[in-house]
């Protein structure tokens, strides 16, 4: 039976290398000659591209490119030995979840280092916790889409002149411009779209920055923002039922108290929670008839 070996997920449209270490098969004096990997099993409907790279030291690089579906891809690696033996390695690789949009990297990074969440934390019905495809499905819970904001243009003197480079939004924590102008639509009072050459975004503030006088001309954005404090409380409660199944145990005159740290997480859950923003819901009432009334 080949090795098992499970690599870190990668998602659809990534190209990842994997290595697959075969010194602990070697008999002594024996090393990796050449190396060949096969794709045994793909999800169904599923393809990929399999690279070998450059072996060394006896062990073989894996790429593993252009996954069409989300699934577990079994690549084969077969290793011909300097003995002219053979051995078989079994690299599994989860494909979970599509790329994140361009315009997230940055606030799923942020969101991760405020839940101190890694890509390979525990596995959930075979599927690693937590990719960057997840945390972004929790963000999209806090998600508000605003449309058509005036921009407030900041007056600034250089000199004894008057200056118009800056715009502020009322929104800090926007989606950036790499998610395309569905996503993040800056436009002149004209409704003609300013392209993303001639300003920079600071999207954690909400500030856009002109590189030449605009004379103050109005500034249109329609864009999204995000609760990170939010999304940041859903995630620790999501660790904290992870971590129910912990329990405490004595073992060797010592003493192991790991369900501490699901209590850690329903703290932070609170704690994240107690900085988020308000909940805002419509409420209709019920018994408002229509009444007709003569002219």
């Amino acid at each position: 039976m080949a090795t098992e070996i499970y690599a870190t997920q990668q998602t659809t449209g990534e190209i990842r290398t994997h290595f697959v270490d075969f010194t602990k098969d070697l008999p002594a004096a024996v090393t990796v000659s050449t190396a060949l990997g096969t794709t045994t099993t793909y999800p169904s409907g599923g393809t990929a591209t399999i690279t070998v790279g450059v072996i060394a030291s006896n062990i073989v690089p894996v790429t593993v490119a252009s996954a069409t579906m989300a699934g577990v891809y079994y690549v084969d690696v077969t290793a011909t030995l300097s003995s002219g033996d053979k051995s078989v390695a079994r690299l599994i690789v989860p494909v979970s979840w599509a790329s994140v949009r361009a315009g997230m990297v940055d606030l799923v990074q942020k969101v991760r280092e405020m839940t101190d969440t890694g890509v390979n934390d525990y596995k959930v019905g075979g599927v690693p916790y937590w990719g960057d495809k997840h945390l972004q499905d929790y963000l999209d819970k806090y998600r508000y889409d605003f449309l058509e904001e005036d921009l407030y243009a900041v007056q600034q003197y250089r000199n004894g002149t008057t200056y118009y480079n800056e715009y502020r939004s009322a929104y800090g924590n926007l989606e950036g411009t790499a998610s395309g102008t569905a996503v993040f639509k800056l436009d002149n009072a004209g409704g003609t779209n300013i392209p993303g050459t001639m300003f920079a975004l600071d999207a954690q503030r909400g500030v856009v920055t002109f590189s030449n006088d605009t004379l103050g001309s109005s500034m249109i954005l329609t864009a999204r923002t995000y609760d990170l404090n939010a999304a940041a409380a859903d995630i620790w409660r999501s660790k904290a039922a992870n971590a129910a199944k912990m329990y405490s145990f004595s073992a060797g005159g010592q003493s192991f108290q790991r369900n501490q740290y699901m209590q850690n997480c329903i703290y932070m859950a609170q704690y994240y929670e107690g900085q988020a923003g308000p909940t805002i819901i419509n409420i209709f009432r019920g018994d408002n008839t229509e009444v007709e009334i003569d002219a």
